[in-house]
């Protein structure tokens, strides 16, 4: 299964919690944004192929699948699955991101895992808003006091959120609600963190901050159960000569995957 499918199937059916990417992953982007908004990012991705097959398998289950759709109906054999690459994947979505230049992209896989690593810089703090792996929609707002706002979101998440997303008072989300134990052994270890160092000095922000001026944000898959969505990431930061422009970055299904609208 691709990574583009096995998400649109994880979104589809949990659709109180917004999966970015597939199966078990552990996701690590570090960021360093300049005064103009360019900057440069590196990122990890680790998939775990085993947990992809058994969410596969699962979702299979949960929505009835049968024998002859599987090809174990003893005389149709199983269509051959043409194997993915995460990476390509990604590579085909970067095109379109104008002011993104990648300087490094590698993929390996063994033991069973996928490791991605990418190196990049950009010259807007939308294109890596649109790059990052970690796939929220964002948004970057000027405040009355002069000072920025840098929010990364899920439709569903509590802040800033989608209204007409499915959400847990709905059948949509009640029955993503009542799936999520069905996939409590491969999600386990997921783990999606976020470091980003921004121009000036931090004001506000619901990560943590460093001592080195870096604000940062971690998911696992525990904070997934509690609030059935991605949490926001949040940051306001002030200081004197930022040439930001504002944006919004809102992710949506595009030729069937996702990407920056």
């Amino acid at each position: 299964m691709s990574r583009s499918s096995l998400r649109r199937l994880v979104v589809g059916l949990l659709a109180s919690a917004s999966f970015a990417l597939p199966g078990c992953i552990k996701a690590h982007d570090d960021a360093t944004v300049t005064s103009d908004g360019s900057g440069h990012y590196g990122e990890t991705i680790t998939i775990d192929l085993s947990a992809m097959k058994g969410i596969a398998d699962a979702i299979g289950a949960a929505m009835g699948g049968k024998p002859d759709d599987a090809g174990m109906d003893g005389d149709k054999p199983a269509p051959e699955e043409k194997k993915d690459d995460p990476l390509e994947d990604m590579k085909k979505e970067w095109k379109d991101i104008e002011g993104l230049e990648v300087t490094k992209a590698t993929s390996k896989e063994e033991n069973g895992k996928v490791l991605i690593e990418v190196e990049a810089k950009f010259k807007t703090l939308e294109a890596y808003a649109k790059a990052t792996g970690i796939e929220m929609n964002a948004e970057l707002k000027k405040n009355d006091d002069g000072s920025w706002t840098l929010r990364f979101f899920s439709d569903e998440s509590k802040e800033g959120g989608d209204k007409d997303a499915p959400g847990m008072g709905d059948p949509a989300g009640d029955m993503g609600a009542a799936m999520l134990p069905m996939f409590e052994g491969f999600m386990k270890e997921l783990e999606m963190a976020r470091k980003l160092k921004v121009p000036g000095e931090i004001v506000e922000t619901n990560g943590t901050k460093g001592d080195d001026g870096t604000v940062s944000w971690k998911v696992t898959w525990e904070d997934i159960k509690k609030g059935h969505s991605l949490p926001a990431q949040t940051v306001t930061f002030k200081g004197d000569g930022l040439a930001l422009k504002p944006f919004t970055v809102r992710r949506e299904h595009k030729g069937g995957g996702m990407g920056p609208k």
